[in-house]
C-alpha cells in the first residue's frame, strides 16, 4: 500500500497468481473498483506501490516468464484517468526479483531491483521514469561488485533527488549494507558506498527520505550480538 500527500492511496495485492491494485480518493473518501494490473498466466510475487499527489501511481512486481523470474511495472495516469498496462522493465534475460519503487511530487519514479547480471553474480539496477515525456531510461547498475549484492529499498526527497540501499556480500561470509544516491540535477548516481561501520553481518535494509533530502537507513545487525543499525545521511 502506499499513500500520497494528500492522502490518495492505492492498496496492491496478490489473487489466485494476479497482481490487482484499487484507488482510494480522499476528496470522496471512497475506494474505486479493482483493477488486474497483468494478463500473464504465471504467479506474481511482491508488488510494491508507489503514489504522487496528482494521484499517479507506479505498480512494479516480479512475475516468471519463459521459466525466468523478471520485472515488471504498471502506471496509472491521473490525466488519463488510465492504466497504461503492463510493461518488462528488466533488460535481461537473467533471474530478476524484489522490485521496490519511489514516486517524487511531480511524478517522476525510480524502481530498483536485484538480477544476475552473469550467470554467477548478482547486482541492483535502476530504472527511471520521466513523466515529462513518459519515458523510461535504460537499466543502470548502481553497484559493480564482483559479489552478489540483493534486497534493494529506493525513496525519492521532493525534488527528485533519491538514495538506494541494499545488502551485498563482502567475500569473507558475511554481508554488509551499501548505498549510492540518484542526483535529479544531474540525472545520474554516485559511486557504491559501504554505510556500515562494523564488520559483522547487515541484512534487510530499509529506507525513508523526507523532502529535504535528509534519509534514514535502517538493517539487521547479526553477528556477536544481534540488533537493529542505523545511519543517516544529511
Amino acid at each position: 500500500m502506499a499513500v500520497a500527500a494528500n492522502g490518495d492511496a492505492v492498496a496492491v495485492w496478490s489473487e489466485s497468481g494476479d497482481l490487482y491494485a484499487n484507488r482510494y480518493t480522499v476528496a470522496t473518501k471512497s475506494w474505486g473498483t479493482p483493477v488486474s494490473l497483468e494478463n500473464l498466466s504465471t504467479s506474481v510475487y511482491e508488488g510494491q506501490a508507489a503514489i504522487d499527489a496528482s494521484g499517479n501511481i507506479l505498480v512494479v512486481w516480479g512475475q516468471r516468464f519463459n521459466s525466468v523470474n523478471r520485472v515488471y511495472a504498471n502506471r496509472y495516469s491521473a490525466a488519463k484517468e488510465m492504466w497504461s498496462g503492463e510493461i518488462l522493465l528488466d533488460e535481461a534475460d537473467f533471474f530478476a526479483d524484489n522490485p521496490d519503487v519511489a514516486i517524487d511530487p511531480s511524478g517522476n519514479a525510480l524502481v530498483v531491483w536485484f538480477q544476475a547480471n552473469a550467470p554467477t553474480v548478482v547486482s541492483v539496477f535502476a530504472k527511471r521514469y520521466t513523466i515529462a515525456d513518459d519515458s523510461w531510461s535504460g537499466a543502470v547498475e548502481i553497484e559493480t561488485s564482483s559479489v552478489d549484492a540483493f534486497l534493494p529499498q529506493v525513496a525519492m526527497d521532493a525534488n527528485g533527488n533519491a538514495l538506494a540501499v541494499w545488502s551485498e556480500e563482502d567475500g569473507s561470509g558475511n554481508t554488509t549494507i551499501h548505498a549510492n544516491r540518484y542526483a535529479s540535477a544531474s540525472a545520474s548516481w554516485g559511486s557504491d558506498i559501504l554505510i556500515q561501520s562494523d564488520s559483522e553481518s547487515g541484512e534487510n535494509p530499509r529506507l525513508a527520505v523526507g523532502a529535504n533530502g535528509e534519509a534514514m537507513a535502517v538493517w539487521q545487525q547479526y553477528g556477536s550480538s544481534r540488533g537493529i543499525s542505523a545511519n543517516h545521511f544529511d
